[in-house]
């Protein structure tokens, strides 16, 4: 092959595929979402936002994941609709735990209009509705039990809960995600590629 033919064949694949090569992922969409869950006042409420906010990140980022793992979600709903849904499902899903400490009412429902006003998503649309009755079906146990699951009671997740609104929940450490453990680790290609420059 020469190189006008790969190349000519590059821009065909890339015309074909509408330059959609980095779309934005599920868990992208968590990270841009929960930045409009509004912050609430009360007695020792910034320790209690930072918490609250790094558990609806885990759980929805847990949700999020287990969802890749499902055809139907990625050919049924968009990436913002997963995203969406996951995290209703975590604030549902942590509303009763007595491990953390419930969602303020006014900080949920400001959440709900921001996330109307500024996306256009709704809780009650059918797609919405569908996608997190879906998800509940993956792990129905999580919604029935008052405990949360041992992988998220890890003293990390509830008790050091970010500052940074960069990272808004968690870091990196997620109790199914893998990927990070290797990208950090000393043979990845990531990282020769970064060092050897």
């Amino acid at each position: 092959f020469t190189v006008e033919t790969i190349e000519a064949t590059e821009r065909q694949i890339l015309t074909d595929l509408k330059w959609r090569m980095n779309p934005p992922t599920n868990l992208r969409f968590i990270s841009y979402l929960l930045r409009l869950l509004p912050r609430w006042s009360n007695a020792g409420s910034a320790k209690h936002f930072a918490q609250t906010k790094s558990m609806i990140y885990e759980v929805s980022r847990y949700l999020a994941e287990l969802s890749v793992c499902v055809s139907h979600f990625s050919f049924s709903y968009n990436s913002s609709t997963v995203a969406y849904a996951s995290i209703l499902c975590a604030m549902e899903i942590l509303q009763n735990k007595s491990q953390i400490p419930p969602i303020p009412y006014e900080a949920r429902v400001n959440f709900l209009n921001t996330m109307a006003e500024t996306c256009g998503i709704f809780p009650e649309s059918p797609e919405v509705r569908r996608c997190r009755a879906a998800l509940k079906a993956l792990c129905p146990e999580m919604f029935e039990s008052d405990e949360l699951p041992p992988e998220f009671q890890r003293a990390d997740l509830v008790e050091d809960a970010p500052e940074s609104e960069d990272e808004p929940a968690g870091g990196k450490s997620s109790p199914v995600c893998v990927a990070d453990h290797y990208s950090d680790s000393p043979n990845s290609r990531r990282k020769r590629s970064r060092t050897s420059a």
